[in-house]
């Protein structure tokens, strides 16, 4: 999954379906049905993009995801920028000169760019100094990390998202080369940091959609007695492909995940030819377009292959093949973030609990299943599309490290025996969903935003 012939896997590319070739063959090889009559689940989707307009800064074009990343807009806006604020801490804001305020250009420390902080800014402004620029710049070193983990909650239609586009101000991320281009029109003075500047025209452009199709890889196990209901597990084929010749090769991110639910499809259909066919049936699932806003995740649920409310349960990997520093710090290995298992349904919350003590032990996190996580990594994978159409969810996932969304995620870091122990806890999760004599109910509704 991480070969250089795949070029990092890039939904739309030759390489992301090489992957889902790959991918198909191993299953057949392994004895699974296609669920679908063309082997694969094509997704036409519409993905924002900025097809046919670019950031001007001082007549520069900026590209979007490249350069600079903002949510959708209802409408392009140019911004004269007269004075530049630069701060570290967004609780000490001080700007002396109101006049032509909406000409302030605010940029923000990537270090200060959390949802709570976006959220807060507006208050925090109006108490320090009166003054609401027309635009935030938010300066981050990695765009494309930054435009995948917001595209997803614009997609997912996180209420969050509508929270951020009611402030007054715009907010837009940008990367090395806007930001020294806007330092350049600046007279920056040590002393101070509200500072002139020579005019600098911004003119921010619509998103405007462009066409992209991916493909998922649905193959499944026929169950017996129950085999109308099934269990759906899944986990993201693609990645973020070839920039400036290096490979985004995605060994964690999601070539763990992937290989995880190639290899328990594989078990799975041993099991079976072995005389221990589930009850249910089991849809093994590698979804495409992820990385551009859950697009093959979306689509599935949109278009189903077996009936929504015949769907037991989605489980989902995303991540599971390496540590993070938390973790590290702790002098803790063997542990697995747990994250969306109990929002639904208290049973599966049990299950996997259950199956954890009984074969696995691992230390199970749920840091990031609380509810304020700022990361919202609940609304960023691929589960959540299921969790909007009321189907209990499980994420499994090893938290970040300094590899993400970076070509230096390879797979000589991925920690194998690691993540073999992770798998043998998903397939005793997905193994009593599946022959339990009875599905698992919904017992809990969380205040999710409608479709």
């Amino acid at each position: 999954l991480t070969a250089d012939s795949l070029t990092g896997r890039e939904t739309g590319t030759s390489g992301q379906y090489k992957a889902a070739r790959f991918i198909k063959d191993h299953f057949i090889e392994s004895g699974l049905i296609p669920a679908s009559n063309d082997t694969f689940q094509y997704h036409p989707l519409s993905l924002k993009a900025n097809k046919g307009g670019n950031l001007l800064a001082d007549s520069t074009k900026f590209l979007f995801r490249k350069d600079y990343y903002m949510l959708s807009l209802d409408q392009q806006f140019v911004i004269k920028v007269r004075s530049v604020v630069h701060f570290d801490n967004p609780k000490s804001i001080l700007i002396k000169n109101k006049k032509n305020n909406r000409d302030i250009a605010l940029i923000l420390n990537n270090n200060y760019s959390s949802i709570e902080t976006l959220v807060s800014l507006d208050k925090q402004l109006k108490n320090n100094s009166g003054v609401i620029p027309r635009v935030v710049f938010i300066y981050s070193n990695n765009i494309d990390s930054v435009s995948c983990a917001w595209s997803r909650l614009e997609r997912s239609n996180d209420p969050i998202i509508s929270t951020i586009k009611e402030l007054p101000f715009k907010t837009v991320w940008i990367g090395d080369t806007i930001l020294a281009t806007i330092n350049k029109r600046a007279r920056l003075k040590k002393q101070k940091k509200h500072t002139k500047a020579l005019p600098c025209d911004i003119t921010i452009p619509l998103k405007n959609p462009t066409s992209m199709i991916g493909c998922n890889v649905p193959f499944f196990i026929r169950g017996t007695s129950a085999d109308s209901e099934v269990v759906v597990v899944t986990a993201h084929y693609d990645h973020l492909g070839l920039k400036n010749d290096t490979i985004f090769r995605g060994a964690d991110d999601d070539a763990s995940g992937t290989a995880t639910v190639m290899e328990l499809a594989r078990v799975f259909a041993k099991a079976r030819k072995e005389g221990h066919t589930p009850l249910r049936s089991i849809l093994f699932m590698p979804v495409s377009g992820e990385e551009k806003g859950l697009l093959g995740s979306s689509y599935y649920t949109q278009h189903p292959i077996f009936p929504l409310n015949n769907t037991v349960a989605n489980i989902n990997i995303d991540m599971v093949g390496r540590t993070d520093p938390r973790h590290d710090s702790l002098g803790i290995r063997e542990y697995v973030y747990i994250i969306g298992d109990d929002k639904l349904s208290t049973q599966l919350h049990d299950i996997n609990v259950e199956m954890n003590k009984k074969y696995t032990q691992l230390d199970l996190d749920y840091r990031y299943n609380d509810k304020d996580d700022p990361n919202r990594f609940y609304y960023r994978s691929d589960h959540y599309n299921f969790a909007k159409n009321n189907i209990p969810v499980i994420f499994f996932f090893n938290g970040t490290h300094a590899d993400y969304h970076k070509s230096t995620d390879t797979p000589d870091k991925i920690c194998f025996d690691l993540m073999q122990h992770r798998a043998r806890l998903i397939f005793n999760t997905v193994w009593e969903l599946a022959n339990s004599p009875t599905r698992i109910i919904v017992d809990r509704q969380p205040d999710l935003p409608q479709r």
